[in-house]
């Protein structure tokens, strides 16, 4: 498994409609990629969301990267500060669930 990480600056206040866009919009997309394990937003400070997706292989991590820059750009501009930034994508070197 790889995971793709991207990390995205909002403008105050906007991360829950943030969420609510990428929920609503962007996660079914995820789920019709191919490879795709998994999709999590998290909200580390008040204004910032890091992203992790989880795709089978490195190149279906890397493809989702390119999808997540180009839809923020398109949809959620408005809402950031600044572009989409990569953070990277990597091998799952160790994971667990429930």
């Amino acid at each position: 498994m790889y995971a793709a990480i991207r990390r995205g600056k909002g403008n105050p206040g906007a991360a829950a409609e943030v969420s609510r866009i990428v929920q609503e919009e962007m996660i079914p997309r995820w789920q019709g990629m191919a490879g795709f394990v998994g999709f999590y937003v998290v909200q580390t400070d008040e204004d910032t969301l890091v992203t992790v997706s989880i795709f089978a292989s490195q190149a279906a991590a890397e493809e989702s990267n390119k999808v997540a820059s180009e839809w923020a750009r398109q949809r959620l501009a408005q809402y950031m500060t600044s572009p989409l930034e990569i953070i990277g994508v990597g091998e799952v070197r160790a994971h667990a669930g429930k």
